[in-house]
């Protein structure tokens, strides 16, 4: 586990997803309070579905946008 708790944003989140299986945590014994993390092969399966969230808040966006003008 990585030593970022102290810098307090957003780890409650970040625990639910290792304690969830979605995400790795990779550690650098070069940097004692640096940790990246990767997706698992669980997490990633979840991409199809976050690309399309995203790509509604893009038209939903754009559809707001178009009806202030």
């Amino acid at each position: 586990m990585c030593a970022l708790r102290w810098h307090g944003a957003r780890f409650e989140e970040l625990d639910e997803l290792l304690a969830a299986t979605w995400l790795d945590p990779l550690t650098s014994d070069f940097y004692y309070y640096w940790c990246e993390y990767s997706l698992t092969e669980y997490g990633r399966s979840v991409l199809p579905l976050v690309e399309d969230v995203r790509l509604w808040g893009r038209a939903q966006m754009a559809r707001l946008i178009s009806r202030q003008f």
